[in-house]
């Protein structure tokens, strides 16, 4: 007869095994963006997992291996591909697998569930419960900033070109509304006189759309920029303008709290505000010919909450906390660092390139 302690001690210890081989399997699951060597680094409590940058055929053997991993073992399959594919992984993961989980992987008993919503270039775009992962560097926007640009090309925080040339004013208020016409100079009751009127996709509406105050102020609101066509959903919601969003750098205690205002290139992830590059210690001087000063490559943290936009205009205080809210809800600081701790970050020479094209 079976001993009925034995038997639910038995029982939990299966439990738990069961428990401790799903993480470690969602946790492979986020290395689909490995680039190459790994280096990891222990920063104020975060893992975080760096590569050295190595040729794309590097990420490719990782997102086919990841890949194989995804499905059963076929009936009549030798379980030669799927053994080389947890070799690669365990080779390029943080947390490898232990002697049982990659048998069971190689037998195809268990699978790597895939948190992989979708991909901007090389960064892998995640859903976790209720929010939209990422980690990228950080390009600054000064877009929507009452000081953005001048006339005289110097006075303004950014390059002129940044919001276009003559003919084509993609990124400034303009006499006649379309990118052909003159754009528009702020008068003595406006925010800024002299400068320019900066424009982003987030506005207020019940504001002339020649008053600075209609967009979103990128020296004063913490802001995210989204992709254009960025389709990745959570609970059937994708990341939209207005949505909230935590921003984390490790090395700055304190998350910030956002809203996402202005839309990027498709092909492109990871820009934020003047004030939110502040927030994160994070250099802002955008005519800087240094591009270290003009941003960060790697090491920024993105949390994005679909469908929980609550309109235009808002306060900075109540985006902190509408954000602070939803990032308690979703689990904190502490699944925060689960979340991310076993993911890749691109280590490159410099900050991501700006985009000057809309």
């Amino acid at each position: 007869m079976t001993d009925p302690v034995e038997n639910a001690s038995s029982s939990k210890s299966g439990k738990a095994s069961k428990k401790d081989t799903w993480e470690v399997l969602e946790s492979i699951s986020k290395i689909i963006a490995a680039l190459g060597i790994p280096v990891v680094l222990e920063v104020g409590g975060w893992t975080i997992q760096g590569t050295v940058s190595q040729q794309t055929v590097s990420k490719d053997y990782v997102l086919l291996a990841t890949d194989i991993l995804k499905t059963k073992r076929e009936a009549g399959e030798d379980g030669g591909l799927r053994k080389r594919a947890v070799d690669l992984l365990n080779r390029t993961s943080p947390v490898p697998l232990d002697e049982a989980t990659a048998q069971q992987l190689i037998k195809g008993t268990i699978t790597i569930p895939s948190s992989i919503l979708s991909q901007i270039g090389s960064t892998p775009i995640l859903g976790i419960d209720s929010a939209i992962t990422f980690e990228s560097g950080m390009v600054i926007d000064s877009y929507g900033a009452y000081h953005a640009f001048h006339p005289d090309d110097k006075s303004g925080l950014d390059i002129l070109h940044m919001a276009g040339q003559p003919g084509n004013w993609w990124g400034l208020v303009t006499d006649n509304g379309l990118p052909s016409g003159n754009p528009v100079i702020q008068t003595a009751s406006d925010p800024a006189p002299g400068f320019y009127v900066s424009t982003t996709v987030l506005e207020d509406p019940s504001r002339d759309r020649k008053d600075p105050r209609r967009y979103v102020n990128s020296e004063a609101v913490n802001y995210i920029v989204i992709p254009g066509h960025l389709d990745a959903k959570v609970n059937n919601q994708i990341a939209k303008l207005g949505d909230f969003a935590v921003v984390i750098r490790p090395e700055i205690k304190a998350p910030a709290y956002a809203v996402a205002a202005d839309i990027g290139p498709r092909n492109r992830i990871g820009e934020g505000s003047i004030a939110l590059a502040k927030a994160l210690g994070i250099p802002s001087d955008l005519k800087n010919s240094d591009p270290k000063k003009q941003g960060i490559a790697q090491g920024i943290l993105y949390i994005v909450f679909p469908g929980s936009a609550q309109g235009w205009p808002l306060l900075q205080q109540e985006i902190d906390r509408q954000g602070a809210a939803l990032f308690s809800k979703w689990g904190g600081i502490d699944k925060a660092k689960k979340s991310f701790s076993a993911t890749h970050l691109a280590v490159t020479a410099s900050a991501p390139e700006r985009a000057i094209a809309p």
